[in-house]
């Protein structure tokens, strides 16, 4: 079962265990090898413990996630720009997926900024994805991450 246990690997990291969370995201990947959110999360814990570009190193590959915009997101971890992310939530305006792929749009650019240790940027959106009115257990994460990084002058880091 551990490799289904994504929730958990969220968990250890905002307890600083960054080690055993990213291995267990590397042991998601055999059960949802697709799933770029995993990919970020094991970025996260990587940029972390080490620097972004170790994580960058070892970027978990998430080919042919289709929900937009976790492609942006992907090339983002890589090193891309958070500006294809909005306009990848912007083609989605006035459509059913659009307040949705704006909560994850905003979530990811304001843990990405935050691992790079851009605060600024970090507070901003993460404040946006935080005011999300969906109810589900991302939409947790960011609420307790905006909580975090409003309170705290440091980063969620050893």
């Amino acid at each position: 079962m551990e490799p289904h246990l994504w929730q958990y690997g969220i968990a250890l990291f905002f307890v600083k265990r960054y080690a055993d969370a990213k291995a267990l995201f590397e042991k998601h990947r055999r059960v949802n090898p697709n799933d770029v959110e995993n990919a970020a999360w094991h970025y996260l814990c990587v940029a972390k413990a080490t620097d972004v570009d170790q994580a960058r190193k070892i970027l978990l590959p998430a080919p042919d996630d289709h929900r937009p915009p976790m492609a942006e997101i992907l090339d983002r971890l890589a090193g891309g720009d958070s500006k294809a992310i909005e306009q990848a939530v912007d083609r989605l305006s006035g459509l059913p997926g659009h307040q949705s792929a704006k909560f994850y749009g905003d979530l990811y650019i304001g843990l990405i900024a935050d691992a790079e240790g851009d605060s600024t940027t970090a507070k901003a959106f993460m404040a946006k994805a935080a005011g999300t009115n969906q109810n589900h257990y991302m939409a947790d994460v960011a609420r307790v991450y905006h909580q975090h990084l409003s309170s705290s002058t440091e980063p969620l880091d050893d």
